[in-house]
């Protein structure tokens, strides 16, 4: 089991931000962005989710965010298949708290989505998993809103493509 953990570390791939990324990352601490993230971001993940469940702190998306773009899109992918009921949970389809909470989710995604290595691709795959599986969570037209949003952002990939 250490074995195949020190594997997946080593495996990780560092897509991540730099450390003068400007204001995206401002609120991490500065030990935080310092540290391997090759052994840390997937554990700081679990934690991360894990935490949020028992409380909401404002920190979570920040940090959540940088440790997500740290870590490869295929992991990704099954740690947001593990943790969609936490992370899908905590998205306010009544928009009736703080509006750029409500954006948090769609930022999570789209870091994912723009570190990944086929971004095209993934943005269309979490459009299709939010379609498929935000209906448990959001009300239809949110689910459409938010499915919308990736398919757009993968349209707006392709038009940006130049041609030879």
């Amino acid at each position: 089991n250490i074995r195949k953990y020190y594997r997946e570390c080593v495996n990780t791939d560092l897509r991540g931000f730099d450390i003068d990324e400007g204001d995206r990352f401002e609120q991490i601490p500065v030990a935080i962005k310092y540290l391997d993230m090759r052994e840390f971001a997937i554990p700081m993940f679990h934690f991360l989710m894990r935490s949020v469940q028992i409380k909401d702190f404002p920190l979570f998306w920040q940090l959540i965010k940088f440790f997500t773009s740290y870590i490869n899109t295929p992991k990704l992918i099954r740690l947001l298949k593990e943790y969609s009921p936490v992370v899908f949970g905590l998205h306010d389809d009544t928009h009736t708290g703080d509006s750029s909470a409500n954006n948090e989710l769609i930022d999570f995604l789209t870091v994912l989505c723009e570190g990944a290595l086929y971004p095209i691709a993934t943005c269309l795959y979490i459009s299709a998993y939010l379609e498929e599986n935000g209906e448990a969570y959001w009300n239809d037209e949110e689910t459409e809103v938010l499915s919308r949003h990736f398919r757009n952002m993968a349209s707006s990939i392709i038009d940006e493509i130049e041609s030879e």
